[in-house]
């Protein structure tokens, strides 16, 4: 996956193809190595890397069934899409899919357009529910 430098017609980012892909990147959850009981989820790379360890990506708005599996093993869930209404439409039904099983899941949302985007104050309060 991998993001345009300028915002030209069509999606920011970019994917491989299914071809191209050895493991295809809507089974795995982007920073998931390094979790523990907790999770902040969030749609990309970018909002992984501003939030930091225990945060995970999704590769967008949509998730399969082994991400939805993955984060079903965590008792502790925070879901922080970015605050556009399709995106907090699919926050809700991740939480509503998560909520059949042990554990809690919280949508947090967020003052600013995206984690990547959002003011250190909030990337804090968002770590702490994780730590």
């Amino acid at each position: 996956t991998a993001r345009k430098v300028k915002d030209v017609h069509g999606s920011r980012w970019r994917s491989a193809t299914q071809q191209q892909e050895r493991i295809p990147h809507k089974t795995i959850l982007y920073g998931g190595d390094y979790l523990a009981r907790s999770v902040v989820v969030v749609e990309g790379p970018t909002d992984v890397w501003a939030i930091g360890p225990g945060a995970v990506g999704l590769c967008g708005i949509d998730y399969s069934t082994d991400q939805l599996a993955a984060l079903a093993k965590l008792p502790l869930r925070y879901i922080c899409f970015d605050s556009s209404e399709e995106a907090q439409k699919r926050a809700k039904a991740l939480a509503t899919d998560l909520s059949v099983f042990p554990g809690k899941t919280t949508i947090v949302e967020l003052d600013a357009a995206d984690p990547a985007t959002a003011p250190k104050k909030e990337i804090d309060l968002i770590r702490q529910l994780i730590s």
